[in-house]
């Protein structure tokens, strides 16, 4: 995935186009997981997480940051102005805003080395008796 990304990127050196040209490459390979998990259904719980934690974010993530990458640019004002920099400040605060707002979430996908926090999967899977997630008072 990565080798075709960067293909892309070299082949469309301007950041809307290559963010453009990537997009529908990492949905189709969205599709293709989609496709395998239909065809070959988990046997076990730990590979549904394994799944769900380690393998599909990676792709995920991609596609949000070609998304988020290719948005920012159509709506970026006029290179070098006061609009610029203050769209740009505006962008990075939101950014920092969705980390605070979803820093349990945060959390568990940065711990995911972290072999004794595994009793943190539980309130993060759907097929999981139980709340989804869990509300800090």
């Amino acid at each position: 995935m990565d080798g075709e990304l960067l293909n892309i990127r070299l082949e469309y050196p301007a950041t809307q186009k290559w963010s453009q040209k990537s997009i529908p490459y990492i949905k189709t390979l969205l599709e293709e997981l989609r496709i395998y998990i239909l065809k070959h259904p988990f046997k076990k719980r730990s590979e549904e997480i394994y799944f769900f934690k380690e393998v599909k974010p990676v792709v995920m993530g991609k596609l949000i940051f070609m998304c988020e990458v290719h948005n920012k640019e159509i709506f970026r004002p006029i290179a070098g102005s006061a609009e610029e920099k203050d769209y740009l400040a505006n962008e990075v605060e939101k950014i920092e805003d969705f980390f605070h707002n979803h820093q349990d979430l945060y959390e568990y996908y940065r711990d995911v080395a972290d072999v004794d926090k595994t009793h943190q999967n539980d309130p993060f899977w759907p097929t999981q008796k139980g709340p989804l997630c869990q509300l800090k008072l």
